[in-house]
């Protein structure tokens, strides 16, 4: 049984705690009008943000790259973040930042630009599971080399699309690849595969974001006895590896059971201690 609502849901916008159906944002913001902005999707399980601090990190690098000024520190987004799980009655689902540029005069120019946006909001929701994700290729292609891909800029037109191709398929998700044909990450999730005990994941300079969940399972693979290891994929690859995995926020560590219709080989044991790493982390 779904349980009502009887109080107003509420975000923080710009240091203000409004309704979440107040009419905050104005028909000249710029991450509205152009995609100009960032933003970060964060896992809450038990009341608990997964990977807090990564997350704030890649925001003020994000932020930082294209020069959109972040004057709120640590404490003051912990805070507004606690706030609103607390009033939103929300211990299972997501919190999402996002930071415009803001509003400005018409055009590219962003000198007019000069009052951020800054929001946030809760999204209660269960975190789905999987038994094995089902992956199409998508004909959509990101450029390689390019500093964009890595930052979480509020414009995910060829991840949109992409995503597009996999619910027509009746997949779960897309790879993307880049101009050169070579995997760069899937279209809400990087990627990884495991071979002879190492695990493999496609460089940033792929076109792959630089995904807070990658980074962690990066850094913990030498406890699990997997020796981590940033390396150009393709779709053979895939096929050849003894496990294939998506990462994100909502996956965790979930292992991908079939590429285009063509069973992928499977090593739950693998992919399991991976998403365990996971867990434990955001119970301690």
């Amino acid at each position: 049984m779904t349980r009502l609502q009887l109080f107003p849901v509420l975000a923080y916008i710009n240091g203000r705690y409004v309704p979440d159906d107040h009419p905050a944002l104005p028909p000249n913001d710029r991450s509205f009008l152009y995609g100009d902005g960032l933003f970060e999707t964060i896992r809450i399980t038990n009341g608990q943000p997964f990977l807090w601090r990564e997350h704030l990190e890649r925001l003020r690098r994000g932020a930082g790259f294209l020069k959109i000024p972040l004057a709120t520190n640590t404490a003051e987004f912990e805070a507004a973040v606690r706030h609103l799980l607390a009033q939103n009655d929300c211990p299972e689902g997501v919190v999402r930042i996002h930071l415009s540029r803001g509003p400005s005069e018409r055009g590219y120019s962003i000198k007019s630009a000069t009052n951020p946006t800054l929001s946030i909001t809760t999204h209660r929701s269960i975190h789905a599971t999987s038994a094995g994700l089902k992956l199409i290729t998508s004909t959509i292609r990101v450029l390689a080399d390019d500093p964009l891909t890595q930052h979480k800029t509020a414009n995910r037109l060829p991840n949109i699309l992409a995503r597009q191709q996999a619910d027509e398929a009746g997949a779960d998700e897309a790879l993307i690849l880049n101009h050169r044909g070579e995997i760069a990450e899937a279209s809400a999730a990087n990627i990884f595969c495991v071979r002879e005990k190492v695990l493999l994941t496609p460089p940033l300079s792929a076109g792959a974001v630089a995904g807070t969940t990658r980074e962690f399972l990066l850094r913990i693979a030498p406890q699990l006895n997997l020796a981590p290891r940033e390396s150009v994929l393709n779709i053979a690859d895939l096929r050849a590896a003894d496990a294939v995995f998506l990462t994100s926020a909502h996956w965790l560590a979930t292992a991908a059971v079939a590429l285009d219709g063509i069973s992928l080989r499977q090593s739950p044991e693998i992919v399991a201690r991976l998403r365990r790493a996971c867990e434990e982390a955001i119970a301690s």
